[in-house]
């Protein structure tokens, strides 16, 4: 099976990608290839929040409740299992896993992580970038959050 991480940011159409995905799972899944739901229906933010470091607490582990390393540690434990669960129901041929997030993990013992994590699912694992030109970028990025 092989492993694609689609990372991007939310001003370069990643939502519209989500949702075409989300929107499409069974048909997907009919032809092999599955949109995850275990980490997310959309945006796979549990994933993301599953492999920071435990002192990258951020609003959104803060909010959601997973603060501590043990919480932590027990949502990594039940979304493996949860993945684990989906890719044997599904046995796709390719597995399709997308956060916004996931381009802010940027010290080596995040990705690592990452790494190890799907790693237990396959050694095939690619990273797809959704990017666009900097100068637009930063000017749409930083509308939004205005």
């Amino acid at each position: 099976m092989r492993i694609v991480v689609h990372i991007g940011l939310e001003s370069c159409g990643v939502n519209r990608l989500q949702n075409v995905l989300s929107d499409k799972r069974n048909q997907l899944s009919a032809k092999g290839v599955r949109y995850a739901s275990a980490p997310g229906n959309r945006n796979h933010t549990r994933l993301w929040m599953a492999m920071t470091d435990p002192d990258h607490v951020d609003p959104l582990r803060y909010n959601r409740g997973f603060i501590s390393a043990a919480k932590q540690n027990a949502l990594r434990d039940m979304l493996h299992r949860e993945l684990a669960a989906e890719i044997g129901a599904h046995t796709p041929d390719v597995l399709i896993l997308s956060a916004t997030q996931l381009c802010w993990l940027y010290r080596a013992c995040e990705l690592e992580r990452l790494r190890d994590f799907l790693g237990a699912f396959s050694n095939d694992i690619r990273i797809v970038a959704h990017v666009g030109n900097q100068a637009e970028v930063l000017s749409r990025t930083y509308a939004a959050q205005v």
